[in-house]
């Protein structure tokens, strides 16, 4: 885990950034340890204590083609894979996100064009979000979900 320190309206600011992926190649692990370390992201980020969560999990159903020839060469499987509908990262995102935002903080994860849709059912169909929306690119083709932590009372 990086983190810096920056000012931001006269006040300290924390920035937490969270690498699932070390350094050195890996041998011999699957997509799933992949999901489980992310699920497990403690990495000293208290619950409850983020303003934003901003990720770009696995999106690739196992079995699918890559179209990008050097995505296909040069990215790690577990940057890559996440499942037979390609939404098995996202499902452990939103639960994660759910635990480490605060009520109100904002969640922004990345998917593949064709996901939107299912990717914002993730968020939608479990009740703790509001304002959930898919963004275009700058292509404009559907690529990230928006959405926002409700709180208790919203929830009710």
């Amino acid at each position: 885990m990086r983190s810096t320190k920056h000012l931001h309206r006269g006040q300290a600011q924390a920035n937490r950034a969270v690498d699932l992926e070390p350094s050195e190649p890996r041998v011999g692990r699957t997509a799933h340890d992949e999901h489980r370390r992310l699920d497990q992201a403690e990495v000293s980020i208290r619950d409850g204590r983020l303003d934003v969560v901003a990720a770009n999990p696995p999106y690739v159903p196992t079995g699918a083609t890559i179209r990008d020839p050097e995505v296909a060469a040069h990215d790690p499987a577990a940057a890559l894979w996440s499942g037979t509908d390609g939404l098995d990262a996202m499902r452990v995102l939103e639960r994660t996100a759910a635990r480490l935002l605060h009520p109100g903080g904002l969640l922004i994860a990345e998917h593949a064009d064709v996901q939107g849709d299912a990717a914002a059912g993730v968020f939608q169909l479990t009740g703790r979000w509001s304002n959930v929306e898919d963004h275009l690119d700058l292509t404009g083709r559907p690529r990230y979900v928006t959405a926002t932590l409700t709180t208790a009372t919203e929830r009710a």
